[in-house]
């Protein structure tokens, strides 16, 4: 059996970027609304370009070279969403590489360090469920969802493991963690139960000797009335 107190990790789970996987899933938001944004600035250009081959708009605005200030406010524009998105792509990566889910014999931990730090124990017999959801593309990407129900009654009764890759696997070794510990606990209460039915069978015992003795007491003392009235 294995020792409940001891801290050595039993399986850790660190999920991974990925900037497909990123592009569809709620995690990415932030990714896919500022390369979006790149994208149209690029569109607006090029679409820009082909219009200030047919006009000239210096000529309306009394030679002021306006195709090349709208230009510069392109790139302008364009250069601040891609540093946005270079940005919001950096940020998801340290995210992924400052999270984690540690297993341990009796709980597991998930731990964020980066920016402000947040850890959540959940012990294994608060585990109601656990659950493996993947769509077509995350088969095709290789990754996958696991969620961890517990039985808190808040809108928090759960766990949501993003970007795992090989989750299958992952779940597996979750699964088998959790029925080790289900089958302990039955083991330890199997045991426990055996040991009350030892002790009331002790005590029933105990108790079936002192009814014994008083009864012998009992016929002793009629016995010795009997010699005495004799």
């Amino acid at each position: 059996m294995e020792n409940v107190n001891d801290k050595t990790p039993k399986y850790v789970i660190k999920p991974r970027f990925s900037l497909i996987y990123e592009l569809i899933m709620p995690t990415g938001k932030k990714i896919k609304k500022a390369l979006l944004m790149c994208l149209c600035m690029i569109f607006l250009y090029l679409i820009f370009s082909i219009f200030r081959n047919y006009i000239d708009l210096s000529n309306v605005f009394g030679g002021f070279d306006v195709n090349f200030v709208l230009s510069m406010i392109f790139l302008v524009l364009f250069v601040i969403f891609f540093i946005k998105l270079a940005i919001h792509i950096a940020f998801q990566v340290l995210q992924y590489k400052n999270l984690s889910f540690t297993f341990y014999n009796d709980y597991m931990v998930y731990e964020d360090s980066f920016l402000n730090q947040h850890t959540k124990t959940i012990q294994y017999s608060n585990i109601k469920e656990v659950e493996i959801r993947r769509t077509v593309t995350d088969r095709v990407l290789g990754y996958g969802i696991i969620v961890i129900y517990t039985n808190a009654e808040n809108s928090n009764n759960g766990l949501v493991i993003y970007s795992i890759k090989n989750p299958q696997e992952c779940y597996d070794k979750i699964q088998n963690i959790l029925e080790k510990v289900r089958n302990s606990n039955k083991h330890i209460e199997i045991k426990d139960n055996e040991e009350k039915v030892e002790n009331v069978d002790k005590e029933a015992k105990e108790v079936s000797k002192i009814v014994n003795l008083s009864v012998e007491d009992e016929e002793k003392f009629n016995e010795s009335l009997k010699n005495i009235n004799d």
